[in-house]
């Protein structure tokens, strides 16, 4: 069956939108087929709106190229965006949750530059040699995730919900960390995460024996 997919330009007026037809069983899925070809083709996608998608789980988006485009409403639980390029990009109501390693998101060596991506949820998530360059990513929800060689240049990473989400090999992680939307003892298990490289069972023993004496 052919769907016409439309993406409208984030132009109100005078915006060209990106339009294809596309063989598939229903339209979440040729959405899907469309990202993942120009993610292989390395084609990027400009100025357009992607939004309401919810059936992207175990999608292969490595490589893909967004360039001042929005995301709203956009489920990326379970994909894999190794290589991905985010530049100049609006993150409005993304969720990349992961309730099971089966469906964890995977940014890996992604690169975020210029974007806004303020509340973004991505809990559990893991992210390896990500770079935020000039991006708001003020309250970022990555509860339990892990990162690993991050960096960040000229980049708003404050108020982070980030209990027992660990920073490895983070550059700045105690900044992170400290300008985080957490208390004293959520903050002082996610050092705990660092000095153990990782052991999350540590970390959460730790944190419930502060709050237990917090509560005395």
């Amino acid at each position: 069956m052919n769907h016409k997919i439309v993406f409208p330009s984030v132009h109100t007026m005078g915006g060209k939108p990106f339009t294809a037809e596309v063989s598939a069983p229903s339209e979440a899925l040729a959405i899907r087929k469309v990202l993942e070809q120009h993610a292989r083709e390395g084609k990027p996608l400009e100025y357009v709106q992607i939004g309401n998608i919810q059936e992207l789980l175990g999608a292969k988006l490595d490589g893909l190229k967004l360039e001042h485009c929005v995301l709203r409403n956009v489920a990326l639980a379970g994909v894999s965006l190794t290589g991905a390029v985010f530049s100049g990009t609006t993150f409005d109501k993304v969720f990349a949750d992961a309730t099971t390693h089966m469906d964890s998101a995977i940014f890996d060596n992604v690169r975020f530059v210029d974007c806004a991506m303020d509340g973004m949820r991505a809990r559990q998530a893991q992210f390896s040699g990500v770079r935020f360059e000039t991006t708001s990513a003020r309250g970022l929800d990555v509860e339990g995730g892990r990162f690993s060689g991050a960096k960040s240049f000229r980049s708003d990473l404050t108020r982070w919900k980030a209990h027992l989400c660990h920073l490895s090999s983070f550059d700045g992680a105690l900044e992170v960390i400290e300008a985080a939307d957490l208390t004293v003892n959520q903050k002082a298990a996610m050092r705990s995460l660092i000095a153990t490289a990782g052991n999350r069972v540590a970390a959460e023993d730790y944190f419930n024996r502060l709050e237990k004496q917090s509560s005395i």
